[in-house]
């Protein structure tokens, strides 16, 4: 099993737990690190860290507890400033924060997702 993990430089990294991981322990908060033979690392576990992480991979935080796959969005209703993505139960609706439109924007206009 692969984890990404957060190094304690800031930057990120994948660990293979069977191979790498010689044993987790709580890290005195809520959060889980992960020590390996010469290294200790941090489980990504806030939004902040999975949005930065999952960036490159075409992922964007649209408000403070939504992070999407920018490549599954099937359109932005502007008016509304809304995400609409389908899913097997039909669409679904995902308000933006207005801080996030302008990035949104530039970011969806690469992928040609259609706006209203």
């Amino acid at each position: 099993m692969y984890l990404p993990i957060k190094t304690s430089d800031g930057g990120y990294k994948i660990l293979e737990m069977n191979e790498d991981v010689l044993y987790l322990q709580r890290d005195g908060g809520e959060g889980l690190s992960f020590h390996t033979f010469d290294e200790e690392y941090k489980a990504l576990l806030r939004v902040e860290d999975w949005a930065h992480y999952l960036h490159p991979m075409g992922f964007l935080r649209i408000d403070r507890g939504t992070i999407v796959n920018l490549h599954k969005v099937k359109e932005f209703n502007h008016e509304l400033r809304v995400l609409v993505l389908k899913t097997s139960n039909g669409k679904v609706t995902l308000p933006v924060a207005e801080p996030m439109i302008k990035i949104l924007l530039q970011e969806l206009r690469g992928l040609g997702v259609e706006r209203e």
